[in-house]
C-alpha cells in the first residue's frame, strides 16, 4: 500500500476516482482541479505507484479569534473506487492526513458529510464536535408588497470577501481568498446571486435549488437577523418570491428569531458539520461558528 501527496501530475488519477465515485459532471471536476485543487493538500492511496484507488483533500480554512488567526482544514472529496472498497483504504488515508495536518501545525479539521447517515461514521473517526446552524424555510403566501426601486444591488466578489472577513469573522469559518473565489464562481455558475441592501450592510448570497422536490432558492449565507432587520428580510423575500415559492436559509444569525419573525415558514436548529480538534483548546476558541459556503 502506497500513500503519497498528490501533485499536478496526478490530475488524471484524481479525475478518474472522482468521475467514478461522485455524481459531479466533467465541467465541475475540471473546474475543481483547475481552481481549488492547487490550494489543497491532497492525498492518494494505491496498491502500487502506477494505479491509485483512494483520494481525499484538505482544503485550507481558518478563523479569527481576538485578533489571532487559527489555521485548520476542511476534509473534502473522500472517495475509494468501488472495486477496492471494504479494505479500509479511506480510513488509512484519513488517519494519514490527520497526522500530516498535525505536523503542519493545523489546529482543527472540519467535515460536512454529504449524507445524514455519514455523520455517525465521521464521529467514530474523531470528528466528535458538532457544528449546528439555524435552517429556515420560508413559504410564499398571498401577494407580496412591491419592491422599491434600487433597494437591492449586486455586489462584486471583492466586496463580498472584504465584508465577510471584516464583519462576519466572529460568526464564520473563513476561506483563503483563492478558495473563496472558487466557491463564489461555483455559486455564480449555478445562476447564483449576491446582493446587499442599498446604503446598508445587509447582504445575502445563494442560488436556485430543489427543496422537498420543488424549485426553491437557497440563501447560503446572510448577515440578516430577522429580529433586528425585519425590513431587510421582507425586501429579500419580495425579490426572491418573484422567482420561486420557497426560500431556504442556513445561517448562525436566526437562532433568536421565532417562526413568526421570519415570515410564513419554519426554522429549526440542525446538525450542519463536524469538527475534529487537533490542538487542545481550539474548539472553545471556535465559539459556535458556522461552516459557511462549504464545498459540497
Amino acid at each position: 500500500m502506497i500513500i503519497k501527496k498528490a501533485t499536478p501530475e496526478d490530475r488524471e488519477h484524481i479525475y478518474k476516482i472522482w468521475n467514478i465515485c461522485f455524481t459531479d459532471d466533467e465541467a465541475y471536476i475540471n473546474n475543481y482541479l483547475d481552481n481549488c485543487f492547487p490550494e489543497t493538500t491532497t492525498w492518494l492511496l494505491g496498491e502500487n505507484r502506477d494505479e491509485f484507488c483512494s483520494v481525499l483533500s484538505i482544503i485550507p480554512s481558518f478563523f479569527i479569534e481576538k485578533g489571532e488567526r487559527i489555521n485548520g482544514g476542511y476534509l473534502y472529496g473522500v472517495g475509494t473506487l468501488p472495486t477496492h472498497r471494504g479494505k479500509s483504504y479511506s480510513k488509512f488515508l484519513m488517519n494519514h492526513a490527520v497526522e500530516a495536518a498535525k505536523t503542519e501545525g493545523l489546529s482543527y479539521i472540519l467535515v460536512k458529510p454529504a449524507e445524514e447517515s455519514l455523520f455517525q461514521l465521521y464521529k467514530k473517526s474523531g470528528f466528535d464536535k458538532e457544528i449546528c446552524s439555524c435552517f429556515a424555510v420560508l413559504n410564499q403566501k398571498g401577494n407580496q408588497k412591491p419592491l422599491p426601486e434600487h433597494t437591492l444591488e449586486r455586489i462584486t466578489f471583492e466586496d463580498f470577501r472584504v465584508f465577510r472577513e471584516t464583519n462576519m469573522a466572529d460568526l464564520l469559518y473563513l476561506w483563503p481568498e483563492k478558495v473563496l473565489k472558487y466557491a463564489w464562481d461555483e455559486i455564480m455558475l449555478r445562476e447564483g446571486i449576491a446582493m446587499k441592501r442599498s446604503g446598508k450592510e445587509s447582504y445575502f448570497i445563494g442560488y436556485p435549488s430543489i427543496f422537498d422536490g420543488k424549485e426553491s432558492f437557497s440563501i447560503l449565507e446572510s448577515n440578516i437577523n430577522s429580529a433586528s432587520n425585519s425590513e431587510d428580510l421582507v425586501i429579500i423575500q419580495n425579490l426572491l418570491f418573484s422567482k420561486t415559492n420557497t426560500i431556504t436559509i442556513e445561517t448562525p444569525l436566526l437562532f433568536s428569531a421565532s417562526a413568526e419573525q421570519i415570515g410564513n415558514g419554519m426554522q429549526m436548529k440542525r446538525l450542519s458539520a463536524l469538527f475534529m480538534e487537533l490542538e487542545k483548546g481550539t474548539w472553545d476558541k471556535a465559539n459556535n461558528r458556522l461552516l459557511s459556503l462549504p464545498m459540497e
